[in-house]
């Protein structure tokens, strides 16, 4: 298995294509013509559903998964700091679409929309939900997009993503694109600390990402339906990325 790259993936995500959003974005800016005030809220707390989220599942073990659903995993303190990082995140998030609402590129009911999503395989079907930050924004001469947006550190912007962060962020952007019905997909980077540049990740269609991530879905949901513990190798092969990170809170960011 050849070494994860990240510059040369930054290289080939970028390769023939200029960047696309974040120029309309800088342009916005450049005028000056802004609405008084931007007035937007950060949530504390986020009800569990219960269903599978791109964001959190993706690569998590059947077993874990299987004891995540049934509520039998202490969830982690969140520290000071990690709050302060969750919480700018989603200042960025409302601020960068707040901005997009305004440059006429998203209708105000495409923000931060929440979905849910039958899945069916072989094996049974689950229910897959998340929010989508920005679904169907018009790009000039490139059509309609699904954006999501995260934020990321000086050092982590500049080095670009780890194959942990990428593999979470294709994997979360596929299921959104595959439940929004949008191909044309990007994860909007924009670098916490000053100057907060921006970066576009193009992420393609992986139709093999998603019926991996699917079957363990509907395989563990089938599991938790006849309450029979599941097999962390009931696929000879799988992804398999679980780390330290993987039973964080999620970030979203």
């Amino acid at each position: 298995m050849s070494k994860f790259n990240s510059k040369k993936l930054l290289k080939t995500l970028t390769a023939g294509r200029g960047a696309i959003l974040a120029p309309h974005i800088n342009e916005y800016q450049r005028r000056g013509k802004f609405p008084k005030e931007w007035n937007f809220t950060i949530s504390n707390y986020r009800e569990d559903d219960g269903h599978f989220h791109p964001s959190t599942d993706a690569f998590l073990k059947p077993s874990i998964l299987y004891l995540a659903k049934k509520g039998l995993l202490l969830s982690p303190n969140i520290s000071p700091n990690l709050r302060r990082t969750f919480d700018c995140g989603h200042m960025w998030h409302n601020y960068l679409e707040a901005i997009m609402v305004d440059m006429g590129f998203v209708r105000p009911d495409d923000v931060e929309v929440y979905t849910t999503h039958r899945i069916v395989t072989k094996r049974g079907s689950a229910m897959g939900a998340g929010t989508g930050d920005m679904v169907g924004v018009n790009i000039p001469g490139h059509g309609q997009w699904l954006v999501d947006i995260k934020t990321m550190n000086r050092k982590q912007f500049d080095q670009g993503a780890s194959e942990y962060m990428f593999k979470k962020w294709e994997a979360q952007v596929n299921c959104y694109g595959d439940w929004f019905g949008l191909s044309n997909m990007m994860i909007l980077a924009v670098c916490k600390d000053s100057p907060h540049d921006f970066r576009e990740y193009i992420i393609p269609p992986n139709q093999t990402l998603l019926d991996e991530i699917y079957d363990r879905w509907t395989y563990v949901a089938q599991c938790l339906r006849t309450n029979t513990e599941p097999d962390d190798d009931y696929l000879e092969a799988s992804i398999d990325l679980q780390g330290e990170e993987g039973l964080l809170p999620d970030d979203e960011l």
